[in-house]
């Protein structure tokens, strides 16, 4: 409560958000918010459009874990796989699919707009939906061909529906466009590797946006902790690793400090102390959606650590 207040506040004193406030402050129309939640025997579903609101519950009499790791496991490791056994992209088109059926063949005939807008529990947090398959599909290597559930649909992801109204309040007092950071790695031996193209995939967006761009020795944990609240959008093209034991120890990788041979490390914990109201956040990292999951709070994860410092 007393080190850091914001965060108490966002994990203990929010109030609850009726359907009302919801449906007139939130979703915009064309958009279906979809929040799971993971019981001992059943799943349960929420769904709320423009067209009204449902609760569905289906019963858990399939391995749901097993299915999302083995899907993963599928996804991370696909090209390896797929040439060492066409068997593999089989499996792949069955998880997949399987997976769409519970968890939304019972509510496909209500998404009927555009944009989902899921909110997952439990393992459902390191799925990502968007690489469903929509229907079965025949024995085949064609897999560009997929039904992918994104061809249908732009998907978003929410850490809880009540975050969702304050993520939307109207921002102010920016003295800047684009803050983009493309730290500099040494690559010695116990090292962060460097990265061939954050710098150029900074500048680029820098020439596209307008705004600030601090490439190599500039991008520094204390520039960032510095100027991170005065703009609008944050792009930070570096290292990341989750800590899926401790989720507050994840860190992004900023540049090492002059005479020093250690590189900067920003944690979620102390995102949790910080004010970011920027309206867009792009973390062009490896495992910034994933870490420690905790039962009632989700996946810690990076990209949560930067919502609750106020991100949109």
């Amino acid at each position: 409560r007393e080190d850091f207040p914001d965060y108490f506040q966002l994990r203990y004193g929010r109030p609850v958000v009726s359907l009302a406030t919801l449906r007139r402050e939130v979703l915009p129309p064309g958009q279906t918010l979809l929040e799971y939640f993971v019981g001992d025997d059943f799943l349960y579903l929420f769904i709320l459009s423009d067209d009204g609101a449902e609760l569905m519950r289906t019963r858990l009499d399939f391995p749901l874990r097993e299915w999302v790791r083995d899907l993963r496991r599928q996804l991370l490791q696909f090209h390896p796989l797929r040439s060492a056994d066409p068997m593999n992209l089989q499996r792949y088109e069955q998880r997949s699919f399987q997976l769409y059926y519970h968890l939304l063949g019972p509510a496909e005939h209500l998404l009927t707009d555009s944009v989902l807008v899921v909110v997952p529990d439990g393992v459902l947090g390191y799925l990502p939906f968007e690489c469903l398959l929509s229907r079965p599909m025949p024995v085949t290597d064609s897999w560009k061909a997929f039904p992918y559930l994104i061809r249908d649909y732009q998907i978003s992801y929410r850490f809880a529906a009540s975050f969702l109204p304050e993520d939307l309040g109207e921002q102010s007092g920016f003295q800047g466009e684009l803050l983009a950071f493309a730290p500099q790695f040494t690559g010695g031996e116990d090292e962060l590797k460097p990265l061939r193209y954050n710098v150029v995939e900074a500048q680029a967006i820098g020439r596209l946006l307008g705004g600030e761009v601090l490439l190599g020795g500039e991008a520094t944990e204390a520039r960032f902790r510095e100027s991170a609240g005065k703009y609008r959008i944050l792009h930070l093209a570096t290292h990341a690793q989750a800590n899926d034991t401790i989720g507050a120890y994840s860190y992004l990788a900023f540049s090492t400090l002059k005479d020093s041979l250690e590189n900067e490390l920003l944690y979620v914990r102390d995102l949790y102390n910080m004010r970011l109201p920027a309206e867009m956040v792009v973390l062009s990292a490896c495992e910034t959606g994933i870490g420690e999951w905790q039962r009632g709070e989700g996946i810690v994860s990076l990209g949560r650590g930067f919502l609750f410092a106020g991100a949109r």
